[in-house]
């Protein structure tokens, strides 16, 4: 009877306290889920943020464009003509050799700037009446100040424009117009002014290798000076425009070999 109540005793005690120890262990296990989960979230995430950083650097390295800046000689033709107000029948341009220094720097993906310092001849010829003729050559110091745009990567198709700015270095003229022509006053008194300024655009293609930039560029510009005082000259306007074609040719100083 006496181990009866012992034995009640005992099982009492547990029923009463094996519950609280399961709860116990059933919560530190809890615990330690949660804990393994948040180890693990913490962990996903540092990785998550890894690969986001790779991405965004290797995203950087590729955006990042490399500085070029280049300097070389062009050389090309220009066809000159006189739009004016005149008496003349016909105006007949002519081809003249062109030359010049370029200078070309790129600090962004697709613009640039460019500048040139050219040595430019144009030249035209008059024709008033039949076996008449009133002949013009001009050889200027041409400044242009042009932005580029250039798509591709090593062969890039470019265009370009800007302001220019002429300074007159030489000047010829002649004229076989008769003493007794009504057309004389149009042209005994044709000086042309000391430069010009206006504005040019143009297109071509430019291919980088590892010797250098090579370049070739067609380009139109269009002078708002007057080359001739309207008083003297009668003309109510007498503005240059030009045609040119022309190839170049840069050393780069700084740019990604191929």
């Amino acid at each position: 009877m006496q181990n009866r109540k012992i034995y009640y005793r005992l099982v009492l005690i547990l029923t009463l306290f094996l519950p609280v120890v399961l709860w116990s262990q059933t919560e530190e296990q809890t615990k330690t889920n949660k804990d393994i989960q948040s180890d693990t979230l913490i962990e996903a995430k540092k990785g998550v943020q890894k690969e986001i950083q790779k991405e965004v650097q290797i995203e950087d390295i590729s955006i990042e464009q490399p500085k070029l800046l280049g300097i070389g000689i062009k050389s090309g033709v220009t066809y000159s003509s006189l739009f004016a107000k005149l008496p003349a029948k016909n105006v007949t341009g002519f081809l003249e050799p062109s030359y010049g220094l370029i200078l070309s720097y790129v600090d962004q993906k697709i613009v640039g700037i460019q500048i040139e310092l050219n040595y430019v001849t144009k030249s035209w010829e008059e024709t008033p009446v039949a076996d008449t003729s009133f002949n013009a050559k001009l050889t200027y110091l041409e400044i242009p100040l042009l932005t580029t745009l250039h798509f591709g990567n090593k062969f890039k198709f470019l265009v370009n424009g800007g302001p220019y700015l002429s300074i007159l270095l030489n000047e010829e003229s002649r004229h076989n117009i008769n003493a007794t022509s009504q057309y004389l006053p149009y042209y005994e008194n044709r000086t042309p002014r000391g430069g010009d300024f206006g504005l040019m655009g143009g297109a071509g293609f430019r291919l980088q290798t590892k010797a250098g930039l090579f370049q070739i560029e067609a380009r139109y510009s269009f002078g708002f000076q007057n080359t001739y005082d309207p008083v003297k000259s009668k003309l109510a306007y007498s503005n240059m425009t030009t045609m040119s074609v022309f190839l170049s040719y840069q050393f780069l100083f700084s740019h990604d070999r191929p």
